[in-house]
C-alpha cells in the first residue's frame, strides 16, 4: 500500500508584475490585460496648496482681476470658477509662488516679470525634481528667463545642459556615478558644483582624466573628495601620490619596467590596488624564494593572480621550500639551481610527487638525498626507482626496520634499494611465490618472507623451507589442502575453492573445528552446482564466523523429519509448524511451534541459509544481501510461486545474490481487468469501484511490459472465467492510500491491485504518466503483487511492515520504490502557468534494490522487450527525473549538455546528469528551498553495465568502473578517475589498461584534462557538488 502524496508543499507566484488595488477614489479609467494603468482625465484639477471653500460666489460674480501671484491665489480661493487670468509679479514672488503657479495651472494664462528689463532676465532657482513639473508653468512666463537647476544626477546632464534657459546646474550622485561620467562633467561649462551622496567612496578616475580635471575636481563641495587612479604608469606613480587626495592607484605598464620597479612598488604597500601588465604579460618575473616570501603579496595585485615566475636559489632553500614550489603549479615555468654541485634534500613523497615540478628545472642533471622514515620509503621504492638516475643516496631515519616490499618490488629496485645508507637496509619481503624462495633465502639482505601460495604448491612442499619464512598465505585450497595447511602456525590465510558436491557436513564441520584464529577466510563455490543440503543438527555443529565465509553457495537447511524442539518428540516438519523471524543485524531466527499453542525459539540465527525444506514445500530465507532481505517476504510463500519448491540457481544478479531456480517461480502471470463490482468478495474492495479507464489500462500495459525488460516474466492478458494471478481496477480509498494490493502469491488467494479513484489521489492516478505520482504508485503496487514488500515499518493503511528493515540512510525512494521517505535532497520546484508547485522529485523506474530483488524472485529478462522505452540515456536539457538504468553495454551521451555531469560506471553507482547551479534558490524564493539539484539521478542497477559514455560541454566527473569503456569528455575542463592507484594502470597513448580480477580492463579517454585515482571499494556511490571541484 502506497500513502496519498501530500498536497504541493507550497505555491509559490512567478516573478512578473504584480496587480496593485487601487483606491476607488482615484481608480483609473481603464485597465490594460499587460497590467498598465490609462487614466482619464478629471474634470477638476488637484490644487494642493489651495484649500476649497464650498460657499463660494458663482463663476459670473464680478470680481477685480488682481496683478500680483497673491493676490491671484486669495482670487482663486475665493472665486474658484473665475476665468483664467493673468499675472505680474517680480522675480522673487515668481520664484517663491513658482509651485502655486504650477498647481494653479490653466487658471493662469500668462506671468510677467516686473523686475525684468530688456537687459535684465528673471533668474529662477529650481531642483531637479521641479525641472520637469515646472515646464509648462515657464512657457507662460512673458519676458527672457533664466534656470539654475540644483541637485541633477549625472544620467540627466545632457538634458539639463541643452537647454537654452538652464544657465548653470549643481550635480548630486554617488561617487561611482560621478567617476564613470567624469570626461561627461569636464566637458560641461555650466556646470557650478558637485556633490557626492551617500558613502563619499573614493573616485575612481584615470590618470589621463585626473590630469585635466582640475577646474572639474575644484567644483566638488568643500574640496571633500579622495581619489583611486588607474592606467597610471610606474613612471608617474609617485608624481601623482603627492597630491594626497590620491589614496591608491593602479598600474598599468610593461612587464620589463613592472619587473623593474618591484621593489618601489612594494614600499606603496597597500596604495598599490592592482597592477596590469600591458606587454610581454607572459614573461614570467625572475626572483629567488627570499624575494617571492617577500613579494608574494605585492604579485597577487599582478593581472588578477595571473603571472609567472622563474624561481632561482640554492639547493637547500629549493628543499626546504619545496612543497611551495609544487604549490605554484601552473604559475611556475621554470627553476634554476645556483649550486649545482648540491643536492636537493626531499622525503620520499615529495621526490615522487613532483614529476611536473622536476620537469621544470634548469639544468636538468639535479641531484637529489631522500631522507625519510623506513615505512615511507618501503612504500614508495618503486616510484623511486623511476627516478633513479637522479637519486644520489637514501637515508633512512627514526627506527630502522625492515622495508616492506613485494617480491617483484625488490628484484626490479635492486639498484635503488643499493642507495639506501650505503647497503645498510633490510626486507621484509611479502607475495612471494614459489619460485622466489630459493632466491630470497639466499638475499643476506632479506630478513623475511611472505609467501603466496596456491593450496596445491603448498602441498607439494615436501622439503624443509627456509627460515626467513614467517607467513604463508594460500589461495585456491581445496578442503583436503585446507584442513592440512591448518596445522602450520605459519598459515595466516586460506581461501577455499570448492564444488558444493565435493563439500558436505563432515568437511565443514572439521574445517570449524580446526580454525581456531580464523585463518579461513573464504570458502567459495565453483563449478556447476551451489546447492548444498544442512539438517538441522548438522547446521548447528558448524561456527557462525565459518558459515558467513561460505560464499557462492545455494544453502537448504532441510527441516524435513524433525522432532519437537530437536528431542524424541512428535515430528513437526510441515511449513504451518515454523515461523521465521528477522533479527536487528539482518540474519533470521527459526521458532518452532510446541504443540501448545506458542511458537518457540529453534534457531536463534539461521546464518547464511538461502532456504529452508519442509515436508510439505521449500521457501527462500536469506538472499545473501541484507538490503535484499528488507525487500522480500523471507521464510515464506508471498511471491509468485510455481508449486511448492524453491531453489537457487547460477544466475548472479548482485554481489552474492542469485536467482531463484527456473522452477521456483512463475514466468507466465495472467492479468486481467476488473469490470464490476460484483466479482470482489471483500466489502472494502467493493467501496466506489470503478472499471480502469482505457487510459488507465494502457498504463497498467506499460507498466508490465517494462517490468518484463527487466525480469523473466511475460505478462498475458486473461479472457478466463474468474480471477487471474493479478486483477487491476479502482476503488474509493479516501484519504488513506493512493492504491493497495491483496496478495502475492495468487495460490493463497486472490491478488488484486487498486488505484484509489477518490480525493487527492484522482488526478495522479487517472493519469499514471511515467514520472508522476500515480505511475510510482502503480509500480509500487505491482511490486507489492510480484513479493515485494515495505523496507521499513509502516504502512498506510495502519500497523506495519514485518522485518528486517533497511537502515535510515538507505531506506528512500532513490534506493527503492517501495519505500515512503524521500531522501533529502529531492524537493523540486516546478513551473505550472504563473506559479510554482513543489514536491519531491518521483521516481522514472524502479530503482536498484527493486530491480535485484525482482531479479532475485524470477530472474533476468532476455532482450524481448527494449528497454529503451522506458528508460532515458541520450539526455537533453530539458530532461528531469531520477531513474535506474538496467542492461549491457549501455551508452551514455551527454553531448547536449552545457551543465556539469557527475557520471559514475560502478554497478549500483548514482550519476548526476545535467546538475543545476547551486543559485537557483534566489530566482524562486518562498519558504522551502529547492534542495533537488539534479545530484543522483540516474543510478545503474547491479547487473548494468556502461561501454560509452560522450561527455558534455560543461566540466564533467567521470568515475570509471570496473569493466572497459570509451569515454570522451567532450568540451570543458574535465576530470577522469581511474579505480586503483597509479601504479595499476599502463597508459599507452590514450588508453589506461589494467588487469582486475584476471579480467583486461582497457579505458579509452579523449578530451580529460586531468587523470586522477580512486578506490572504487571505498568510495561513496553517491556524489555532492564538492566532487566537483576535488
Amino acid at each position: 500500500m502506497l500513502s496519498v502524496q501530500s498536497q504541493p508543499a507550497s505555491l509559490l507566484k512567478l516573478n512578473t508584475v504584480q496587480k496593485i488595488n487601487t483606491p476607488a477614489a482615484v481608480a483609473p479609467a481603464s485597465v490594460k490585460k499587460n497590467n498598465t494603468v490609462k487614466t482619464s482625465q478629471t474634470s477638476q484639477t488637484s490644487q494642493t496648496s489651495i484649500q476649497a471653500n464650498t460657499n463660494l460666489q458663482a463663476s459670473n460674480d464680478v470680481v477685480t482681476q488682481p496683478k500680483t501671484i497673491a493676490e491671484t491665489l486669495a482670487y482663486f480661493i475665493k472665486t474658484p470658477k473665475a476665468s483664467p487670468i493673468s499675472v505680474r509679479d517680480t522675480t522673487a514672488n515668481i520664484n517663491k509662488y513658482l509651485n502655486n503657479l504650477v498647481s494653479l495651472g490653466s487658471k493662469i494664462t500668462t506671468i510677467e516679470d516686473s523686475s525684468a528689463t530688456d537687459s535684465v532676465s528673471t533668474a529662477l532657482n529650481i531642483t531637479d525634481a521641479q525641472y520637469s513639473t515646472v515646464q509648462s508653468t515657464l512657457a507662460k512666463i512673458t519676458n527672457l528667463y533664466q534656470l539654475s537647476v540644483a541637485g541633477i544626477p549625472v544620467s540627466r546632464i545632457n538634458t539639463i545642459n541643452s537647454d537654452s534657459h538652464v544657465m548653470q546646474f549643481t550635480v548630486a550622485d554617488s561617487s561611482m556615478n560621478i567617476a564613470n561620467s567624469f570626461d561627461l562633467l569636464n566637458a560641461k561649462t555650466k556646470l557650478t558644483s558637485i556633490v557626492q551622496t551617500g558613502v563619499k567612496a573614493p573616485l575612481v578616475v584615470s590618470q589621463s582624466q585626473y590630469a585635466v580635471a582640475t577646474t572639474t575636481l575644484a567644483k566638488i563641495t568643500g574640496g571633500i573628495y579622495t581619489l583611486d587612479l588607474k592606467d597610471v604608469t610606474t613612471a608617474q606613480m609617485n608624481s601623482v601620490l603627492s597630491d594626497r587626495k590620491v589614496v591608491s592607484i593602479s598600474i598599468k605598464d610593461s612587464a620589463t619596467t613592472i619587473h623593474g620597479q618591484l621593489d618601489s612598488l612594494q614600499k606603496l604597500g597597500t596604495k598599490v590596488k592592482s597592477i596590469n601588465i600591458t606587454a610581454d604579460n607572459k614573461t614570467p618575473f625572475v626572483m629567488s624564494l627570499a624575494q617571492l616570501g617577500s613579494y608574494s603579496s605585492l604579485l597577487s595585485k599582478v593581472n588578477n593572480n595571473d603571472y609567472t615566475l622563474s624561481i632561482e636559489d640554492s639547493a637547500k632553500n629549493i628543499s626546504a621550500k619545496f612543497d611551495y614550489l609544487i604549490g605554484l603549479g601552473e604559475k611556475l615555468t621554470s627553476v634554476k639551481q645556483l649550486d649545482t654541485s648540491a643536492n636537493l634534500t626531499l622525503n620520499a613523497t615529495q621526490a615522487t610527487t613532483a614529476s611536473n615540478l622536476f620537469a621544470k628545472f634548469a639544468p636538468t642533471d639535479y641531484n637529489i638525498s631522500i631522507s625519510d622514515s623506513c615505512a615511507n620509503i618501503g612504500n614508495k621504492i618503486q616510484s623511486l626507482d623511476l627516478i633513479k638516475t637522479h637519486i644520489a643516496n637514501i637515508k633512512q631515519t627514526g627506527i630502522k626496520s625492515a622495508l616492506n616490499v613485494s617480491a617483484d618490488i625488490a628484484t626490479i629496485t635492486s639498484e635503488t634499494l643499493s642507495k639506501i645508507d650505503a647497503g645498510q637496509y633490510t626486507l621484509a619481503v611479502n607475495e612471494a611465490s614459489i619460485d622466489d624462495l630459493t632466491t630470497l633465502s639466499d638475499n643476506s639482505k632479506v630478513a623475511s618472507i611472505s609467501l603466496s601460495l596456491t593450496g596445491t604448491e603448498m602441498a607439494a612442499l615436501t622439503e624443509s623451507i627456509s627460515r626467513k619464512v614467517k607467513s604463508i598465505n594460500i589461495a585456491e585450497s581445496s578442503i583436503t589442502q585446507a584442513l592440512s595447511s591448518l596445522n602450520d602456525p605459519r598459515v595466516k590465510s586460506i581461501s577455499i575453492l570448492a564444488d558444493a558436491a565435493n563439500i558436505n557436513p563432515t568437511t565443514l564441520s572439521e574445517l570449524s573445528l580446526k580454525d581456531k584464529n580464523s585463518v579461513i577466510k573464504t570458502v567459495k563455490s565453483i563449478g556447476s552446482s551451489r546447492n548444498l543440503e544442512l539438517s538441522a543438527d548438522q547446521y548447528k555443529v558448524i561456527t557462525k564466523d565459518l558459515m558467513k565465509k561460505l560464499s557462492g553457495f545455494a544453502i537448504t537447511l532441510n527441516l524435513t523429519g524433525t522432532k519437537l524442539n530437536g528431542g524424541n518428540g512428535p515430528t513437526v516438519d510441515t511449513y504451518n509448524m515454523y515461523k521465521t523471524i528477522s533479527n536487528a543485524d539482518g540474519t533470521y531466527s527459526i521458532q518452532q511451534y510446541n504443540g501448545k499453542g506458542l511458537y518457540i525459539n529453534y534457531l536463534s540465527q539461521a546464518s547464511g541459509v538461502n532456504f529452508l525444506k519442509y515436508s510439505d514445500k521449500s521457501v527462500f530465507l536469506d538472499s545473501g544481501s541484507s538490503q535484499i532481505n528488507a525487500l522480500l517476504y523471507g521464510g515464506t510463500n508471498r511471491w509468485m510461486q510455481n508449486g511448492n519448491n524453491a531453489g537457487g540457481s547460477t544466475t548472479q544478479v548482485a554481489d552474492d545474490v542469485y536467482a531463484l531456480s527456473d522452477s521456483s517461480s512463475k514466468h507466465e502471470i495472467k492479468y486481467k481487468f476488473i469490470s464490476s463490482a460484483s466479482t470482489l468478495q471483500s466489502p472494502n474492495d467493493k467501496v466506489g469501484f470503478q472499471e480502469m479507464t482505457a487510459i488507465q489500462k494502457t498504463k497498467v500495459q506499460a507498466a508490465l511490459a517494462y517490468i518484463s525488460s527487466l525480469i523473466n516474466i511475460q505478462f498475458v492478458e486473461s479472457n478466463e472465467v474468474g480471477p487471474a494471478d493479478i486483477n487491476f481496477g479502482t476503488n474509493n480509498q479516501g484519504n488513506v492510500s493512493s492504491g493497495y494490493a491483496t496478495g502475492s502469491n495468487s495460490k493463497m488467494g486472490t491478488v488484486n491491485l487498486f488505484l484509489n479513484n477518490s480525493g487527492s489521489s484522482t488526478a495522479a492516478n487517472a493519469d499514471l504518466t511515467q514520472g508522476g505520482y500515480g505511475w510510482e504508485t502503480l509500480i509500487h503496487e505491482i511490486g507489492h503483487t510480484l513479493g515485494l514488500k515495505h523496507p521499513g515499518n509502516y504502512n498506510a493503511g495502519g500497523g506495519g511492515a514485518v522485518g528486517p528493515y533497511l537502515t535510515a540512510n538507505v531506506d528512500n525512494r532513490r534506493n527503492t520504490v517501495m519505500s515512503y521517505n524521500n531522501p533529502g535532497d529531492s524537493f523540486n520546484w516546478k513551473q505550472a502557468g504563473s506559479t510554482y508547485s513543489g514536491t519531491a522529485i518521483n521516481p522514472l523506474t524502479y530503482m536498484p534494490l527493486d530491480i535485484t530483488a525482482l531479479q532475485f524472485l524470477y530472474g533476468v529478462a532476455g532482450d524481448q522487450v527494449p528497454l529503451a522505452a522506458y528508460q532515458t540515456t541520450s539526455f537533453t536539457p530539458s530532461w528531469m527525473g531520477v531513474q535506474t538504468l538496467e542492461g549491457q553495454s549501455l551508452n551514455l551521451n551527454l553531448s547536449g549538455l552545457s551543465s556539469a555531469n557527475i557520471v559514475d560506471l560502478r554497478p549500483n553507482a548514482f550519476s548526476s546528469v545535467n546538475i543545476l547551479p547551486a543559485t537557483l534558490n534566489a530566482g524562486i524564493g518562498g519558504t522551502n528551498k529547492q534542495t533537488f539539484f539534479n545530484f543522483n539521478n540516474v543510478g545503474l542497477s547491479s547487473r548494468a553495465s556502461v561501454t560509452t559514455v560522450t561527455g558534455g560541454s560543461g566540466n564533467d566527473v567521470v568515475f570509471a568502473g570496473f569493466s572497459s569503456a570509451v569515454i570522451d569528455a567532450g568540451s570543458g575542463n574535465d576530470k577522469l578517475y581511474l579505480n586503483g592507484k597509479e601504479s595499476d594502470w599502463t597508459p599507452s597513448g590514450t588508453m589506461f589498461s589494467r588487469t582486475l580480477n584476471n579480467i583486461a580492463v582497457n579505458i579509452t579517454t579523449s578530451g580529460f584534462e586531468t587523470i586522477a585515482y580512486y578506490d572504487a571499494n571505498t568510495v561513496s556511490r553517491t556524489h555532492s557538488r564538492v566532487d566537483l571541484v576535488a
